[in-house]
């Protein structure tokens, strides 16, 4: 895999807050239900540290040619709305994947917050229609329909090409990749959970630009939040990411020989 920033240093992934009771797939012990303070230190923080985040609005024409650090939200949980607004009042832009099953059920987005946000200037991309994980272990087939069904919904609400795709639980293999840049889907980018900064190169013979992720987590304060932003502390979170997947494949081709007999 080759490295190539094109623009984005790195993307940073996060999923509902603890200050809003629509917490969508999150419980209130999840992993991946952050603080408000935290977040809201953490951007600011870095921001004082001169990272440049993608914006909403360019006032200087030559920033768009900048490289900065983009922000991702997973899942579709009622508190996107509220990530969306707070980022609006800092000119920060972000990529919002909405799990399109769930859409209007409690605890997540419905129609009009999905409309709100997107007329905030955010992006509003695909993250499945049902949430398969482990999504590397569904069919091609599955795939297909998973990615297809979410976008036809999605640009029903939104009356716009949805071009973006977030891949629920992050768990890739190369195969899955392949699967996801078919240009019959018609993806301009793939967002995963490996925290690789920058745009992976793995010549699949398509447009789609892949990116890995970095996930913030509940037990990180706002410094670690803020270093991670920054750039600090990726290759150990990148080694110890691929240990844990190793360790996952290993369980998951022993569920297999476990069927077969």
């Amino acid at each position: 895999m080759i490295k190539n920033n094109y623009l984005v240093d790195r993307v940073i992934l996060i999923h509902d807050i603890d200050s809003s009771d629509r917490i969508g797939m999150q419980d209130h012990n999840s992993r991946y239900l952050i603080s408000w303070d935290v977040f809201n230190r953490a951007i600011d923080d870095a921001e004082k540290k001169f990272t440049k985040f993608e914006q909403l609005v360019y006032l200087e024409e030559g920033e768009r040619n900048k490289n900065f650090v983009r922000l991702t939200v997973d899942d579709g949980g009622g508190s996107s709305l509220a990530i969306a607004r707070l980022l609006k009042e800092k000119n920060i832009k972000a990529y919002f994947f909405i799990p399109t099953k769930f859409i209007g059920y409690k605890g997540y987005l419905n129609k009009n917050e999905i409309i709100d946000i997107y007329k905030m200037g955010h992006v509003i991309g695909s993250h499945s229609h049902t949430h398969p994980n482990p999504f590397c272990e569904i069919s091609d087939k599955s795939i297909y329909e998973e990615v297809s069904k979410s976008k036809e919904i999605l640009e029903s609400i939104l009356n716009q090409k949805i071009e973006t795709f977030s891949v629920p639980g992050g768990e890739i293999r190369k195969n899955t990749l392949i699967t996801l840049s078919d240009t019959d889907l018609g993806l301009k980018e793939i967002y995963i959970s490996t925290p690789y900064e920058g745009k992976y190169e793995l010549n699949l013979k398509s447009t789609a630009k892949i990116y890995g992720r970095l996930c913030i987590e509940r037990k990180m304060n706002y410094k670690k939040v803020s270093n991670y932003i920054m750039g600090k502390g990726w290759s150990f979170n990148f080694l110890n990411y691929q240990l844990r997947r190793f360790r996952r494949e290993l369980i998951y081709k022993y569920k297999h020989l476990i069927n077969k007999r």
